[in-house]
């Protein structure tokens, strides 16, 4: 069994919250699953029965938020390219009023080929869950 069967079937990861139903209006929604120690789990339901999923490390996670709350929510979004901002193991590149997107670093701090590209309403759920209030 995947782990989404099990977590379909109610199983899984202690504290592991189920995906909405695929009837269910969760357009929007953002679910945030511990997948283990060290990576996080985030589910965005943009329409209802379509999830975009990303696993991505605690510490990329940790330091987007630390981003977004130092610097990222009080720029104003040009709708395109920054100035590549390096912060912590992140770089930031791209701030627009529904999109942000950013890449890790490995152990050495060379810059990920590849990155993700979040949807503002991630960020912001991100920020609640690591600082304990919601934004």
């Amino acid at each position: 069994m995947t782990t989404n069967d099990l977590l379909i079937a109610g199983g899984g990861a202690p504290g592991a919250a189920a995906p909405p139903e695929p009837w269910s209006p969760a357009v929007g929604k953002v679910q945030l699953l511990e997948d283990d120690e060290r990576h996080l789990e985030v589910r965005y339901y943009d329409v209802p029965e379509k999830c975009h999923h990303w696993t991505l490390p605690r510490e990329f996670a940790q330091d987007l938020v630390r981003w977004w709350v130092e610097q990222g929510c009080t720029q104003t979004p040009r709708g395109g390219l920054l100035p590549e901002q390096s912060f912590g193991r992140i770089y930031v590149s791209l701030l627009s009023h529904t999109q942000i997107y950013f890449r890790g670093s490995d152990a050495l701090g060379r810059p990920n080929i590849t990155g993700y590209q979040f949807p503002r309403a991630v960020v912001e759920a991100l920020a609640a869950h690591f600082l304990g209030s919601s934004r």
